[in-house]
């Protein structure tokens, strides 16, 4: 009777589980993710001075934004829908 009811269980927590990752992936992300890119720039070991980290993540920044066919660029620590804490700066970019 145990081996039932923890199937029960199990059959129960898998379908709560799998009904909720499919409402997470129709949930609205608050932006329109197509023709998005994103890059990651990791930084820390090629350049240890946070000087020489910011300007070259602004140098990077300004190539891309410059790019024919770039409408919108920008920079972030975060981006929503990618893992919890980044510590190392993306490059989002829309192309038309």
């Amino acid at each position: 009777m145990a081996e039932i009811a923890l199937a029960m269980v199990l059959l129960v927590g898998a379908g709560l589980l799998i009904n909720s990752f499919a409402r997470m992936s129709r949930a609205e992300l608050g932006f329109d993710p197509r023709n998005l890119f994103l890059m990651s720039v990791q930084t820390r070991s090629k350049f240890p001075d946070e000087g020489q980290r910011a300007r070259f993540v602004k140098q990077v920044f300004d190539q891309v934004s410059q790019t024919p066919g770039v409408e919108v660029a920008l920079l972030a620590c975060y981006i929503p829908a990618r893992r919890a804490a980044k510590v190392d700066p993306m490059i989002a970019l829309r192309r038309q």
